[in-house]
């Protein structure tokens, strides 16, 4: 009973971080006026899309930029993959 009220803590510790760590999300949509940012594949606008996102979606960045691409993750929602750096913002939205 008690190492399972230790992992019960362990777990919802890391919900709670992972929670507070939230602090990307989609502020701008693709180029071709659509009403979404793609999630791709690779950093390469020509890769396979495995995803789209709304406006304001909260993301996690995952390690640094790549050229002008960088990798996330969607909370509670996979696939991650990579979009184009701009159209991420730190923060919350307004």
């Amino acid at each position: 009973m008690k190492n399972f009220i230790v992992a019960a803590a362990v777990c919802i510790g890391m919900v709670l971080a992972a929670t507070a760590a939230q602090a990307d999300f989609v502020c701008r949509l693709d180029t071709l006026n659509n009403d979404y940012l793609s999630v791709r594949v690779q950093p390469a606008g020509s890769a396979i899309e495995v995803a789209r996102l709304s406006p304001n979606t909260f993301v996690t960045v995952e390690g640094s930029p790549q050229e002008d691409w960088v990798k996330v993750s969607i909370p509670g929602r996979p696939p991650g993959g990579w979009v184009f750096a701009r159209n991420i913002c730190p923060g919350q939205p307004q």
